[in-house]
């Protein structure tokens, strides 16, 4: 219980934070705090026969870096090459990385849990063909939990179904070492978890609510005044302007915040619906940054191995009993992974096709941060960083990742850019640079500037430019 002199007294010092610019800044418009999403997409860039020009790995890289020597190098993205085509809209928006390593002595299967941790592998389970359950874990904290724990975010983590081949390959996020993060997989319980299960309507946005509560808040003091003496009802009365002052404030174009529209019932466990279960948790996560249910996120196309990953969407002329795991392995001609009947023509048409496919969805993803306004009315995509990792080059290798950096304008991300890094490995300083440079960036952008390393000691150099 409040004495009446200390109720009126805090009612009064409300009162006077809500008609100070301090308080009105503090509902109108505030500082867009940076955030970061990190987009995982299965296998990578498989290269075919060289005298293809589309699938050889030149085919993934612009014209300008052709022929380029072992040092460093950096061109203007200008016409993407034509695997990214979908992205052609986002080129200056993207900066293209080429030339990353994966973590050295783990395989490339168990690669993914390596992707956001930059460390070796926990391998906890037997593996499924000597009868245990396949699942492995990171021997470290991966960058979303890293970041998030600086910053004082959650973290929200959807994927496709990550059960198959081995669980390891699905569990990209770690807490702790030898604990993962289990993202949540099905398009429903993601939008609830975020918006809750009552639908709003188009109208009900996050300034709508707070005006609600502050009607409230109005009545409530209103109510309150007719009970007090008069020599304290002048007090109530310039809270309760306050709260009105406060109200008429709020701005829809800034705070706006209007949930998408929650998925229709399907199964998100179907292959046949990874295109529109994609574009679901893309919806979603946008709304939970603009929201602010949290800074930190990342959205994984199920196992990266590709392993329950298989191309039926026949709107899209792609149907086929194969997964990705195979289609990789004929891609480069190479037998095995349940490929028998499988011909390299056909694998190099699925791989393309699904290619098209995850950079359509991609670029929608970011066709939507772009045109979401955060807090202080810039665009939503210039205040996340959205770092798209794959766990695969030269099909099954590890050793030279192109990954991408998109958005992050404000954090002084520079896009527009495709860059490729030195190749030369006999120079410590000059050789190839692992994912652990590109994990320290990132987090310096997110302003966690005091992390001078993460994961494998021995694999961290220095921070990447990416400015």
């Amino acid at each position: 219980m409040f004495s009446r002199r200390t109720f009126i007294g805090g009612l009064g010092a409300t009162a006077a934070l809500a008609a100070t610019p301090l308080g009105r800044s503090r509902v109108r418009a505030q500082p867009a705090a940076p955030k970061l999403l990190v987009y995982a997409t299965s296998t990578g860039p498989l290269v075919g026969p060289e005298g293809d020009s589309r699938l050889g790995y030149g085919g993934w890289l612009p014209r300008a870096l052709h022929g380029a020597g072992p040092d460093y190098a950096e061109v203007e993205s200008g016409e993407l090459p034509e695997i990214y085509a979908p992205l052609q809209r986002h080129a200056g928006d993207i900066l293209f990385i080429d030339g990353l390593r994966g973590t050295d002595g783990v395989g490339a299967h168990q690669q993914p849990v390596c992707l956001l941790t930059g460390s070796g592998v926990r391998n906890d389970e037997e593996p499924r063909a000597s009868g245990g359950d396949g699942e492995f874990h990171a021997e470290d904290k991966s960058l979303d939990h890293v970041v998030a724990e600086a910053i004082g975010s959650r973290v929200l983590g959807l994927s496709f179904d990550i059960e198959g081949f081995n669980l390891g390959e699905g569990l990209i996020s770690h807490t702790a070492s030898g604990v993962p993060f289990i993202p949540i997989q099905n398009p429903i319980e993601a939008h609830e978890r975020v918006f809750g299960s009552v639908e709003a309507s188009p109208t009900d946005t996050r300034a709508d609510r707070q005006r609600s509560i502050l009607s409230v808040l109005g009545a409530e003091t209103a109510r309150l005044r007719g009970m007090l003496p008069a020599a304290d009802q002048a007090m109530l009365q310039s809270h309760g302007a306050a709260l009105d002052a406060v109200r008429a404030d709020i701005s829809d174009p800034l705070l706006g915040c209007s949930p998408p529209t929650a998925p229709g019932s399907y199964d998100p466990r179907d292959a046949a619906n990874i295109p529109r279960l994609m574009r679901d948790y893309g919806r979603t996560m946008v709304g939970a940054m603009a929201c602010g249910y949290t800074r930190v996120g990342f959205i994984q196309w199920g196992n990266l191995s590709g392993s329950k990953f298989k191309p039926r969407w026949a709107d899209l002329g792609l149907e086929s009993g194969y997964n990705m795991h195979a289609i990789s392995h004929k891609f480069e001609d190479m037998e095995g992974a349940g490929s028998d009947g499988l011909s390299q023509s056909e694998a190099i048409r699925l791989h393309l096709g699904t290619q098209e496919m995850t950079w359509t969805v991609f670029a929608e993803l970011l066709d939507q941060l772009a045109s979401t306004a955060d807090t202080d009315g810039s665009r939503l995509l210039d205040n996340t960083i959205v770092m798209q990792i794959c766990p695969m080059s030269w099909n099954h290798g590890r050793q030279r990742y192109i990954w991408m950096v998109a958005g992050g304008r404000n954090l002084g991300v520079r896009g527009g850019r495709f860059v490729r890094l030195p190749l030369n490995s006999s120079n410590e300083k000059q050789g190839r640079r692992y994912v652990n440079d590109l994990l320290v960036s990132v987090a310096h952008k997110m302003g966690v500037t005091s992390l001078d390393r993460i994961g494998d000691a021995g694999q961290n150099q220095e921070p990447l430019d990416l400015g």
